[in-house]
Parts: C-alpha cells; structure tokens; sequence
C-alpha cells in the first residue's frame, strides 16, 4: 500500500515537471522559474507515543509508515475536531516540533539527489559559478534575492554551471514549519524524499 502511494504521488508530481520544462525551455534567456512546486497533502493522525499530539506527514497513517515519514508533531488542541488532513499554510510554527528522523531523511535526499533536479539544474545555468542555495519553495524569493534563513533547506557548490555532486551542505537555520507554512521542495524532491522514506531511510 504504501508504495502505491508514492507511485501516485509520483506520477503527480511527474505530470508538474513536465510543465517545468516546457516552461524553463522556452524562457532560456529568462530567469527560471519554480513556480511548479505544489503544496502536498499532510496527514495528521494520533500518536500513542506522543500523548496530547497529533503527527504530520506526507503519507497516510499505516502499520507500514516508517517512524521516519512523520515531519513533526502539533498539539491536538491545535487541530480542528475530526481533521485528518490540514492545511500546511496554516500549521502553527511556535508549537510544531520537527522529528529529527524526517529531518535527517529529507537532508540525506536532497544531498543525494540535488544535482538531477530539473528546476536546480536550471538556476545553476543561470548562476553558473559559486555557491547556490536550494530554496523552499513555500516563499521562493524574486529573482536575484536571497531567500530568508529559515527559508534555506541547503546550499550546492557550482562549478561551470553544473552542481557539484556531493558539495550539498545543510542549512542550519531552516525551519520545516514557519509563517509560510510547511517545507514545500520541488516535485523532484519531493518524490526522491518519499522514496528515501519507504526505503527506511
């Protein structure tokens, strides 16, 4: 079961980068575009082990989810009665506490898989050299701006206009909930952290 939901999600999540590239190839002159990040579901389901709390993810509840899939916790004070799937615009940042399981996870996978990504493949054209972050894409920053800190999942080195593989680097100040809402990556990221997390991590 679950990994047919995360072959759905990433036949979702595929049919959106398809419209990335259209769009960053017919605006090669332009400065690329991230518009294509969507905002995914986020189940929030009970916790025995975390009594007064519900927990966040990506992925419905299941005997099968790994601990790993859970992004964090909220009070259940905090969510409306009978809710099963939330807003990630509106989850509360002051009282989110991020597992660092999932946290590890998504960094491990973006650290992995950063270089493939079509949209970061595109900004490293245009950058070309030096060092260049990987953006959360809840509040992506006007073209040429810097994002916010707890707006940078990482940053890659560039090297003549391609990423250098292994050179990701975390950022620390990331936040994975914030007034913007929940992390929000790249369709391409986000099916490799899905995958990262049925694997066990």
């Amino acid at each position: 079961m679950l990994g047919r939901h995360i072959a759905l999600r990433a036949a979702h999540y595929h049919r959106a980068m398809l419209s990335t590239k259209t769009t960053v190839a017919s605006s090669q002159s332009a400065a690329p575009t991230t518009s294509s990040s969507t905002t995914p579901v986020v189940h929030a389901s009970p916790d025995r082990n975390a009594p007064g709390s519900v927990a966040l993810s990506w992925l419905p509840p299941s005997p099968t989810r790994p601990a790993a899939a859970v992004i964090g916790w909220i009070p259940a004070a905090s969510v409306p009665s009978g809710s099963t799937v939330l807003e990630a615009a509106q989850l509360p940042p002051a009282s989110f506490r991020a597992n660092p399981a999932f946290v590890s996870a998504m960094h491990s996978a973006v650290a992995k898989h950063a270089h493939h990504d079509p949209e970061l493949v595109a900004l490293a054209e245009h950058q070309g050299e030096g060092w260049m972050h990987v953006a959360d894409a809840r509040c992506p920053p006007s073209w040429g701006r810097i994002p916010d800190a707890d707006d940078i999942i990482g940053s890659v080195q560039l090297v003549n206009k391609t990423m250098v593989p292994g050179s990701y680097q975390r950022m620390p100040s990331h936040r994975l909930v914030s007034a913007h809402g929940l992390v929000v990556l790249s369709p391409f990221l986000h099916v490799r952290v899905l995958e990262a997390l049925a694997e066990g991590h």
